[in-house]
């Protein structure tokens, strides 16, 4: 399983030996340094929709994104509980692909989609319905976790069967920041990856990413806060091998 991990500018260079990253839309343009660390990343880049941030962009921006970055894969825009209008928004997404990129799709990012509802039961409803949409990944964000500890788990264990080849990311990370580790044990390794700001935020707080219970800390990417940065590469290296 590959790992992603989410950091502000000054820090990005601490993330430069991973596999995978994640890069905020919302940064891409306005922040020169940040614009310029992933327009020249060599690696995996999934590009993300801002819902999450309250910073949601609209698809066509989205895919101007991706284009100035070559991002690798994009996650369309989604809506937060809501398993009818993510549904919606899914497909006037694949509208507006099809519309600025054409209709060849071997032209295309990899295209993530994620699922939502306002419970276990209605997410699983969302599930199925994106996957029967052209997309490559689905996400399983961390908002379930209100439901539950294991929710997560639980959702990936319920669409295995139904995913045909298409891979699993786990969106954002919990107060646990080895759930993933142990969802794909339970799935025998069917997580192809994840992205949390958890070694940042434990970073921040002067502590292990092993220190017990996630720390209370905010990430401001305006203003971003001072850490140790050998804490943060640490933090970064334990996060991965213990997910791997």
């Amino acid at each position: 399983m590959e790992t992603a991990s989410i950091v502000p500018t000054p820090y990005l260079e601490c993330t430069a030996g991973a596999n995978y990253h994640l890069a905020l839309a919302h940064l891409i343009g306005s922040d020169l340094s940040y614009t310029q660390f992933y327009r020249n990343c060599e690696d995996y880049v999934i590009l993300d929709n801002g819902v999450y941030e309250d910073a949601q962009v609209s698809m066509m921006h989205l895919i101007d994104i991706a284009i100035k970055i070559k991002a690798d894969e994009i996650i369309l825009i989604d809506k937060m509980e809501d398993s009818k209008a993510t549904i919606q928004s899914a497909r006037y997404c694949f509208f507006i692909l099809n519309k600025c990129l054409g209709e060849d799709k071997t032209e295309w990012p990899n295209i993530m989609a994620v699922a939502q509802g306002e419970d276990l039961t209605d997410w699983y409803k969302c599930a199925r319905e994106l996957l029967s949409l052209p997309i490559d990944c689905l996400a399983v964000p961390k908002v379930l976790l209100k439901h539950g500890a294991d929710a997560r788990a639980r959702a990936v264990h319920g669409i295995l069967p139904l995913l045909e080849g298409r891979s699993i990311h786990l969106l954002g990370g919990g107060e646990n920041p080895f759930e993933p580790h142990q969802i794909n044990e339970q799935s025998e390794g069917a997580i192809r990856s994840v992205d949390s700001s958890l070694p940042f935020v434990y970073a921040v707080a002067g502590k292990k990413i092993t220190d017990g219970k996630r720390p209370d800390v905010i990430i401001d990417f305006e203003n971003p806060q001072d850490c140790d940065k050998q804490l943060l590469i640490d933090n970064i290296n334990t996060w991965k091998e213990d997910v791997d």
